[in-house]
């Protein structure tokens, strides 16, 4: 068997037997269901919002750096600052929509990446502005960036 098979066949058996376990785990009777002592901590309805919000910036974020690249190709440098703003953007909503679905993170924790993740939408926000009446995928960024930062400014806010 050459290599490529072996790699490709493993990860196939491993993916089948993560699946098999997730089904384990929803079944009634599994292990720890109903066991008083065993809790999945509920998820803040902040942090549900922060999920929305966060997808919408990957969303729009996505098109719009592909938009300004294309002009950023073409030599047109106008583009190259919102294009820098995406790319940082995308980078650091991506970080904050993972930590929030997982939610295993110190609620602490969790404030200080909101605070600078609400940093990056403003900042995105910015650097998409001058480009927002004449490039649909700028504006769209732009009001998601802002979204996200007022839903991560909340969450960063709060005790």
């Amino acid at each position: 068997m050459d290599r490529r098979r072996f790699i490709t066949g493993f990860g196939a058996a491993t993916a089948l037997a993560a699946g098999a376990a997730i089904a384990q785990e929803k079944t009634p009777d599994h292990p720890h269901a109903g066991h008083p002592d065993v809790k999945v901590p509920a998820r803040p309805q902040a942090l549900d919002t922060i999920l929305e919000t966060t997808s919408a910036c990957q969303s729009a974020g996505a098109v719009c750096l592909s938009h300004c690249s294309y002009y950023v190709l073409q030599g047109d440098e106008k583009m190259a600052e919102c294009q820098r703003a995406v790319m940082n953007m995308l980078a650091i909503t991506k970080a904050m929509h993972d930590m929030a679905g997982f939610n295993t993170a110190a609620p602490g924790h969790l404030r200080a990446l909101a605070k600078v993740c609400a940093d990056f939408c403003r900042a995105c926000e910015k650097a998409c502005e001058p480009h927002a009446d004449h490039h649909p995928e700028c504006k769209a960024c732009r009001d998601a960036c802002q979204e996200c930062a007022r839903a991560c400014d909340a969450y960063a806010g709060a005790a």
